[in-house]
């Protein structure tokens, strides 16, 4: 039913909006043609040239906003004020009116009216104030404990409006004759160019306010009482004509000012909404329908990855990123604390990554690389493996974890077969172990409803346990025993990630590098989750005595900015392909293998990750976790909990074996999502994997937020 009625709706609640805006945009200049608080002639050249062009203004204003900006508005979030939208210029709009309206409605009340613009101006800004606060108090108390401290920090643009008001009033105290307007409109000018500059958020909501606020103190304080003397509603005495016609700036600075101050606008609105939203014309040619919300459009069109499609909930319709916060259409705020499937290692849409992005793109965004090169590839392998433990010597580049898995398995496997080696074609991996999706990958993988319908069509391996001091003997026996159809030894270094966080010690790791030394069998670090960071060290294998043949990396590669993997290895395996024999050659490829803008992006992660203060703050979220490890340790509901480096994971206790499908997930992952958490589950094991930028308040919010869900749920 409610699908219906705004679907209906939907039309004439745009052209109300449509209608409001040509008012908001033609009222004040209505109100200078028709009154004579400027001192200049209604037919005079000066007035039409402001008239006649702030009409047009208006007229542009209004096409813009009925053939690209209106068609996008998603009513059903018509309440809440959305972050660089039109609706929420609108709604901004109305909150400048009834600010005003609040200001005057405390006049009356008081039974006679005898405010100076002065005093108006202080009023308005302890109106503004309040509102903020309010504003903030109440998405603190829905979402988190509210840190005063951090207003200036979470609200920079609150605090933006609130020193204008005050330096606006303050200048009236100072000298009355100033012209409100004019210096209402440099002020803002200054206020909205901030914005821009140093936030780039909420800008339409911060505008529509300030465009409410400005037309209507500008009527209020230039209305001329029909019949009388008096210059304004809300002047009890008159401050003279200078005043009235413009004070000390003169009428021409007051008209020059209000039109760069319309002109910006319209510029933000475009540079903001248009261009993040500008799917008008695309949807007139293709299957878009303008009244589905971008969840409706998504279900019609979209297959998302591991999700039952048919009972599926709703996506969360995300916008846009920035540190460790993620927003949705609504203007909902969430703390990405598993770093978006554990490659957003510096936080979303890092500025210093962009820059490096966009340069690249501008430059050389892709070149096939089987016969050609680049800088940014051979300066990423050129940094990469001096960094790497143990000997590498090159690197091949892929698309993703995957990928890069795929070609260590064939650089194994072809090595013994180009030694001529044919025995040698068992795979060791451990049984919980997860390395990928393609078909090489998930043969090494433990077996699991994510290989189930595929496991008769993937090669054989032979999986073991994870080491422990009980087990470390047998498992190096056994692999003496199959020393001789031993491949390689491929292995997720210290922590099993997909298979449950689970976590092992590096000593017994080493004695397994140890007995495939001893064996000849090669062995493969899968880093893609653990590399850059993770553990505590900028490779988890920098933690062992022993050093593997290969590594395999993707996730953190890039900083989470776009998809890549890479596959290094030692001159010994590099060695066994140079041959004479063109059989010998290593044959895999990828379309985007090497690709610029990629390279660029891991290029700069890189600088970003061998920064002193991201080392400081991957101690400091270890340290953190530690902590917490401590506090819960002993709670009824964990029944383990493990941490290594940046990575902690819980595990619930539900009274039934651990597993993927519990029905414990889904309540999990509901409850972390209302408290503005993004936590997935792996089945009854929740685990937090943040970008390294965030902050202890949020770290310690979602501690609390685990601490008060163990005693609920």
């Amino acid at each position: 039913m409610e699908e219906k009625i705004l679907y209906y709706l939907s039309p004439i609640l745009k052209v109300i909006l449509f209608l409001i805006f040509i008012f908001m945009c033609l009222l004040p200049f209505g109100i200078i043609s028709q009154f004579d608080f400027i001192s200049i002639d209604k037919e005079s050249f000066l007035a039409d040239v402001f008239l006649e062009g702030s009409t047009v203004l208006a007229v542009l204003g209004a096409l813009l906003m009925i053939f690209k900006v209106f068609p996008t508005i998603n009513f059903k979030t018509v309440f809440i004020i959305p972050e660089n939208s039109i609706s929420g210029f609108l709604k901004g709009s109305l909150i400048g009116l009834l600010l005003i309206a609040f200001c005057v409605g405390l006049l009356l009340l008081n039974g006679n009216v005898v405010f100076s613009a002065a005093e108006i101006s202080i009023l308005l800004f302890f109106g503004y104030l309040l509102f903020f606060i309010i504003v903030a108090v109440f998405e603190e108390l829905m979402f988190r404990s509210f840190p005063l401290f951090a207003f200036a920090e979470r609200y920079p643009i609150s605090i933006a409006i609130i020193l204008n008001s005050a330096l606006f009033g303050l200048i009236h105290l100072a000298n009355p004759s100033f012209n409100a307007l004019a210096m209402l409109n440099i002020t803002l000018a200054g206020t909205l160019f901030s914005i821009y500059t140093l936030q780039k958020r909420n800008v339409s909501w911060a505008i529509g306010i300030h465009f409410g606020w400005n037309f209507t103190q500008g009527i209020l304080l230039g209305y001329k009482v029909s019949g009388t003397n008096t210059p304004g509603i809300l002047l009890a005495k008159p401050v003279g004509q200078d005043y009235l016609s413009g004070g000390a700036f003169g009428i021409e600075g007051s008209v020059f000012c209000t039109i760069v101050l319309s002109i910006l606008i319209i510029w933000l609105l475009i540079r903001y909404k248009i261009e993040v939203n500008n799917n008008y014309f695309a949807g007139r040619f293709g299957r878009r329908n303008n009244n589905m919300s971008l969840v409706e459009r998504d279900k019609k069109v979209i297959w998302h990855p591991y999700t039952q499609m048919k009972d599926a909930q709703n996506p969360i319709p995300i916008v846009r990123g920035e540190g460790v916060y993620l927003y949705d259409e609504n203007g909902n705020k969430y703390i990405d604390a598993v770093s978006s499937w554990w490659v957003t290692i510096h936080g979303h849409a890092h500025p210093y990554i962009a820059e490096k992005v966009s340069a690249q793109l501008k430059e050389l965004e892709h070149v096939i690389f089987a016969g050609f090169t680049h800088e940014p590839a051979v300066r990423l392998a050129e940094r990469l493996l001096p960094l790497l433990p143990g000997k590498q010597a090159k690197i091949f580049y892929s698309d993703n974890g995957s990928t890069a898995v795929e070609v260590a398995l064939k650089m194994c496997l072809q090595y013994w077969n180009n030694k001529g080696n044919t025995q040698k074609k068992k795979v060791l991996a451990f049984k919980d172990a997860y390395h990928g999706d393609t078909f090489g990958a998930m043969s090494v993988s433990g077996r699991s409803i994510f290989t189930n319908p595929f496991n008769d069509l993937l090669f054989d391996v032979e999986f073991i346990d994870l080491p422990n001091e009980t087990n470390i003997l047998h498992l190096t026996s056994h692999i003496s025993k199959l020393s001789s159809q031993l491949c390689c030894f491929i292995f997720e270094p210290l922590i099993l990630g997909a298979g449950g966080m689970l976590m092992y010690e590096a000593k017994y790791l080493d004695e397994l590098l140890k007995a495939c030394n001893e064996n000849d069998v090669l062995t493969i670090a899968d880093e893609v989750m653990t590399g850059f960071g993770r553990t505590g060290t900028y490779f988890a294998c920098m933690q062992l005595n022993l050093h593997p043949d290969i590594f395999c990396l993707s996730k953190g590669l890039t900083g989470g900015t776009m998809p890549m993997g890479v596959t290094s290895c030692n001159d010994k395996i590099f060695e066994a392909f140079l041959s004479d024999d063109k059989l010998k050659t290593l044959y895999h490829g990828h379309s985007f293998t090497a690709n610029p803008v990629a390279c660029s992006a891991s290029l700069a992660s890189l600088d970003i990750l061998l920064a002193e203060e991201t080392l400081a703050n991957i101690k400091r979220v270890e340290a953190q976790h530690k902590e917490f490890f401590k506090q819960i340790e002993n709670h009824p509901k964990v029944r383990t909990i493990r941490q290594t480096g940046t990575i902690i994971a819980i595990e619930w206790e539900t009274g039934s074996d651990t597993s993927y499908l519990s029905g414990l997930r889904d309540r999990l992952y509901n409850y972390f999502l209302s408290k503005g958490i993004i936590l997935r589950p792996l089945g009854n094991i929740i685990y937090i994997l943040p970008p390294y930028v965030i902050s202890n308040d949020d770290l310690t919010y979602i501690y609390n937020s685990i601490q008060q869900a163990l005693d609920k749920i």
